[in-house]
């Protein structure tokens, strides 16, 4: 990632020159990004931890810890749980859309994107972002509404507009432990890195 963070811009060259006093390394495009800010097109996963959701419409690359590669389509699916009931996490590490709700982690980097008019509760500590089992985190802090929130190193924000705004100021209100799924559709067990990509060109080696 340019700048270690889902957030921001650097050529492969800035990149490998920054890391060039301890490896040496060849560098490679890989994904597409968005050119404003630099965020990941598609799945984005290091050590295990999912940074980046896939496009459920595109391939994935994903590397086992032995070095195997393996290339699949995989879909986000994604929820939340406060002091109501199980409701849908639209997105990872994106702008919510009105009436969606969004989770940001500190990969990200040190703040939510400006949403004017969002709310937003904040979570600390947050697990490692791991896909599959419930990351359960206590709301320290409720901002509504708001443009731009910090995000703790080692937390994570909560950020929802319009009818989502609304349940997640009911249901996570400071001192609740939310409760939050990230998975993967089909399940990817084994997989510690993935990148995104593009249409898959080779298939059983045709």
């Amino acid at each position: 990632l340019s700048s270690n963070t889902l957030s921001g811009r650097e050529t492969v060259t800035q990149m490998q020159r920054s890391i060039s006093g301890t490896a040496t390394v060849a560098g490679v495009n890989g994904d597409f990004s968005a050119f404003a800010d630099g965020r990941p097109s598609g799945i984005m996963m290091r050590g295990g931890q999912l940074e980046s959701p896939p496009g459920g419409d595109r391939s994935s690359l994903g590397i086992l810890p032995d070095g195997t590669l393996d290339i699949r389509r995989v879909a986000f699916v994604a929820r939340w749980r406060g002091s109501g009931r199980t409701r849908v996490l639209h997105d990872l590490n994106q702008e919510p859309r009105e009436n969606q709700i969004s989770l940001y982690t500190s990969a990200w980097g040190a703040a939510t994107p400006n949403v004017p008019g969002a709310a937003a509760a904040i979570l600390f500590p947050f697990p490692w972002a791991v896909p599959g089992p419930d990351l359960v985190a206590p709301v320290v802090e409720v901002r509504q509404p708001v443009s731009s929130v910090p995000i703790p190193p080692g937390g994570a924000v909560l950020m929802a507009r319009g009818a989502a705004a609304a349940a997640l100021q009911a249901e996570a209100a400071v001192g609740t432990d939310v409760a939050v799924q990230l998975l993967l559709r089909p399940e990817w067990p084994g997989v510690a890195d993935a990148i995104g990509g593009g249409p898959q060109l080779v298939r059983d080696g045709a």
